[in-house]
């Protein structure tokens, strides 16, 4: 994630999975929405302020694909009939939001 571009790409999918996070966790009355909101925000905060002015909608179309991804992986964890599929949805989507956390400082 070192170059411009890479940022970009990286601020712009953690803010659409960490949104996804959060209505999932609203959905699920989850008392660990506050600080997923909390993290979104922040990353939110950080994507705003490296997007060039040319490229809004490329980045917005980057968040949508992000929170669509990570409200499959979800819903896969948390509807699937067949236990390993919902584990192996659980991981992956906790890999996804950790990498993104990691950016942040508590």
């Amino acid at each position: 994630m070192s170059s411009p571009e890479g940022q970009l790409r990286a601020f712009a999918n953690c803010a659409g999975r960490l949104t996804a996070q959060l209505e999932h966790q609203w959905l699920m009355q989850s008392e660990a929405s506050d600080i997923t909101q909390h993290q979104r925000s922040q990353i939110v905060d950080i994507l705003h302020s490296i997007i060039p002015e040319d490229r809004g909608r490329e980045v917005l179309s980057w968040r949508t694909d992000a929170r669509a991804a990570q409200r499959a992986l979800l819903n896969r964890a948390q509807f699937s009939k067949n236990p390993a599929d919902a584990a192996w949805a659980a991981t992956q989507a906790e890999v996804l939001l950790a990498d993104c956390t990691s950016y942040l400082t508590s």
